[in-house]
């Protein structure tokens, strides 16, 4: 059997000194590491969500930029497209009534030829038939 005596105290009191120096050399560094390691990685984590955050808001961002410049690109676009089909209708209109006019001078030319041409044959009309009358009949005529 065991017997309780003064030693059984020694060794209390040694048993409790040694858990209390292992405490403060062992047990506490290492607590205090793992201490720091957890605030540290919370810190991280937390640099990492902010990070995720920041880059979802630029890519947003980014993503809404880029939508508006492309509409806006297609705007000019079909400011540019509606500007031109304006822009050839004007010279259609332009050519066409250019055209109309030169269409309407070479019609007056013709009709001013025609006429000369009919007054000249006109003219010339008498001695035509004398000389024609001449030579069908072989003498002269008067």
């Amino acid at each position: 059997m065991v017997s309780v005596d003064g030693s059984v105290f020694i060794q209390i009191i040694n048993f409790l000194l040694l858990i209390w120096l292992l405490n403060m050399i062992l047990y506490k560094p290492i607590r205090n590491i793992l201490e720091e390691r957890r605030l540290k990685i919370q810190n991280l984590e937390t640099t990492v969500q902010k990070c995720n955050a920041d880059a979802q808001s630029s890519e947003t961002t980014y993503k809404e930029g880029l939508e508006a410049a492309r509409q806006k690109g297609l705007d000019q676009k079909n400011a540019l497209i509606q500007q031109a089909n304006e822009h050839e209708r004007s010279l259609l209109s332009e050519l066409n009534q250019k055209a109309l006019k030169e269409m309407e001078q070479i019609k007056q030319r013709i009709q001013d030829d025609v006429s000369k041409a009919k007054t000249k044959l006109a003219e010339e009309i008498d001695s035509f038939a004398l000389a024609i009358g001449q030579k069908i009949l072989g003498r002269a005529v008067a």
